[in-house]
């Protein structure tokens, strides 16, 4: 392999107050595998970045960022399975080429006060990838995609009163789908089931948001997440009546979600400690399901509902210490368009163990 770095970095305006720093890198990297793997493959990437730094009354600062990466993935795998023979071997064996240019714009803030900080980044990142495949029996495709992808991470912090605090975060992230999702050429080996790429596949977002509460003096601590995926990636299936046979093709879906909480409570009452839990989590789960007679896949909806409480009691003398961890959970699944695939889960389990000392 070859490796390459080349960097600029450059100070002005230092003082107590008020500073800047600017940084340049420039570096690229070449990687042949295929004397690693059993099948040829070769890597390259161009990356280069700059950084303007800024910092203003001691504790905030504010960095500014951008830069560029231009990769190369070529790919060739080869079946030499004579048993399978020549019509499926050729099926099989293909070449993929990627190509990749990627525009990156970062901005980072962090803010401090006396009893707050928050710190966030920004990136905004315009992209455009060349995908192209082919077989040996012939058939190839070549296509073209652009997306302005973006991010977000948003990090505060806060002291409330003496002892409390409060956290909260924001991730969100809009990516493109994988490249064997989008450019894929139909596989007809198996004509009952025929799998194919979607070139029209939307870019996901994924976000996840979480709130924590603490309270030290009555030592609780209250946790609420949730997280979704807009534009998540699911197999559809068209059924072909007359002829018996299924096409697999990737397809966006939305309806996909996942809520939770926990409240835990720890106390000391003399030699006796005192420690609780209890956690509630509810998922939303979106797929595409065929049913008999339907020649197009149609929406299905799951939901679960899980329940868990502990309790973790522990009493402590100087000959003897003993412990409790007791939890029970209800689980409970059910499916909108099929009654059949509900159930109810109830799970009840203890510990017990005690030590004595001579």
């Amino acid at each position: 392999g070859i490796r390459g770095f080349i960097s600029y970095r450059k100070e002005t305006g230092r003082t107590e107050r008020h500073s800047h720093t600017t940084f340049f890198s420039l570096s690229d990297s070449l990687l042949d595998v295929s004397q690693l793997q059993e099948q040829p493959k070769e890597q390259l990437a161009w990356n280069a970045a700059a950084y303007y730094h800024i910092k203003f009354r001691k504790k905030h600062t504010v960095n500014l960022s951008y830069g560029f990466q231009y990769s190369k993935d070529d790919e060739r795998t080869d079946y030499t399975d004579l048993t399978a023979g020549p019509v499926l071997t050729d099926s099989l064996s293909y070449r993929s080429d990627s190509r990749m240019l990627r525009h990156e714009l970062q901005a980072d803030l962090i803010l401090d006060w006396e009893r707050a900080r928050l710190s966030a980044t920004f990136i905004l990142s315009p992209a455009r990838k060349e995908l192209s495949t082919a077989r040996r029996d012939g058939q190839s495709v070549r296509r073209n995609y652009t997306a302005l992808l973006h991010s977000q991470s948003i990090l505060f912090h806060s002291l409330l009163g003496e002892d409390n605090s409060i956290d909260l975060s924001y991730y969100g992230e809009k990516s493109m789908p994988y490249d064997e999702l989008l450019i894929f050429i139909p596989d007809y080996s198996d004509p009952l089931n025929v799998r194919t790429g979607n070139p029209d596949l939307k870019n996901p977002y994924r976000l996840r948001t979480e709130l924590s509460v603490s309270t030290l003096q009555s030592k609780m601590q209250l946790n609420v997440n949730y997280s979704t995926t807009r534009n998540a990636t699911d197999y559809r299936v068209v059924f072909d009546p007359e002829t018996g046979g299924r096409l697999y093709m990737p397809d966006n879906i939305n309806g996909n979600y996942d809520l939770g909480s926990q409240l835990s409570y720890h106390t000391v009452f003399g030699q006796l400690t005192w420690g609780s839990t209890v956690a509630y989590r509810y998922q939303h789960a979106a797929k595409f399901m065929q049913y008999a007679g339907e020649s197009q896949a149609s929406r299905n909806i799951g939901e679960n509902h899980g329940i868990q409480v502990g309790l973790s009691p522990s009493y402590s003398r100087t000959f003897l210490t003993t412990e409790l961890n007791a939890t029970y959970t209800l689980d409970r699944r059910s499916n909108r368009s099929m009654e059949q695939g509900n159930y109810r889960l109830q799970q009840y389990r203890a510990e017990w163990k005690a030590t004595g000392y001579i």
